[in-house]
């Protein structure tokens, strides 16, 4: 799992350099719908969260891999754990 997350993130990195040259307000010219194509719902049986990330410097490659990264490092399921007063650190 966590050979399969530094991939990943390594992929998030280079993605990075190839849009960092891009700025917000291009994203939002390029793409009238950013703001409603980039909100997810985060959730576990009980809660969710809504994550808007359309006000960061990413582009649909980018969250992929992002939410891949969440998944492989089970973000989900240990933010569950930490709510339910499981000792983290």
């Amino acid at each position: 799992m966590v050979d399969e997350a530094f991939k990943v993130w390594q992929r998030v990195l280079a993605h990075a350099s190839r849009i960092g040259d891009t700025t917000l307000q291009s994203l939002f010219s390029q793409d009238p719908t950013r703001a409603e194509r980039f909100n997810r719902t985060l959730s576990d049986s009980r809660h969710e969260i809504i994550v808007d990330f359309s006000k960061q410097l990413i582009d649909d490659q980018i969250l992929s891999e992002l939410l891949n990264l969440a998944s492989d490092l089970q973000i989900v399921e240990q933010f569950a754990e930490m709510r339910n007063g499981l000792k983290i650190n």
